[in-house]
């Protein structure tokens, strides 16, 4: 998960962005210049209560759970839908949640197909973005990232506070299908950025989810059946 995690990071969209290192160690820095545009939003003390929260709602015991995944989830499907074709517009920039409108047409993104099961995640982030007075991407960004760390094997990523909310849809087809084939993953992701070795990375991401709507037998199954076994059959 090491590897596939860093690469999350590759998505952000930064704008006058201030670094803050990964979520629980936020409470340690002095406050930078930057952030969503509000004085709390600024200010480090603001995500140290947010991360303590997160803290609270992503664990149980040791194990990270079900909203934790559903946050990493969130900020890959915030992020990730940028390419190269878009410069400094779109990625994280909390459309997700917000998006309601594309081209002048209603479409919110929240309801497409390749977002199903978000809507849980997303109202709970929404909620403390307003509670906290920062702004929704901000708080994708760094719920992912907290979620990264704390679910076993995560690294700590930099976490960039500062890109601008927006309620714009993300271009379609910016994220892969479920049924997609090697090829059209590696063009897909080809056209962010990604070598084949880096989207091989980012798939190890999925070592920590679970699925709930292409097998209906098999709800909240997880898509890595090696997942606790280091030295499994299949691959060993």
């Amino acid at each position: 998960m090491h590897t596939s995690s860093l690469l999350l990071t590759g998505l952000l969209a930064f704008s006058n962005a201030a670094v803050l290192p990964q979520a629980e160690e936020a409470s340690l820095l002095a406050a930078r210049g930057g952030g969503s545009g509000s004085s709390s939003g600024n200010s480090c003390h603001v995500w140290a209560k947010v991360n303590a929260e997160l803290n609270s709602a992503f664990m149980v015991g040791k194990q990270c759970n079900g909203m934790a995944r559903a946050a990493i989830r969130a900020i890959f499907h915030d992020c990730g839908s940028w390419d190269t074709t878009q410069g400094f517009t779109g990625g994280c920039d909390g459309s997700l949640v917000l998006g309601t409108t594309y081209n002048g047409q209603q479409d919110v993104e929240l309801n497409r197909d390749e977002n199903r099961g978000l809507q849980k995640i997303a109202s709970v982030l929404q909620d403390m973005a307003t509670r906290y007075a920062v702004s929704v991407a901000d708080m994708i960004v760094f719920a992912g990232n907290a979620a990264i760390f704390l679910c076993p094997g995560g690294p700590r990523v930099k976490t960039f506070i500062g890109p601008t909310d927006s309620t714009t849809s993300a271009k379609p087809g910016g994220l892969p299908d479920v049924f997609d084939t090697a090829q059209n993953l590696f063009t897909l992701f080809q056209n962010k950025g990604y070598s084949a070795e880096d989207l091989a990375a980012l798939l190890g991401a999925h070592s920590t989810s679970t699925q709930n709507f292409v097998g209906e037998t098999k709800k909240n199954a997880s898509q890595d059946s090696t997942l606790f076994s280091i030295y499994n059959d299949p691959f060993h």
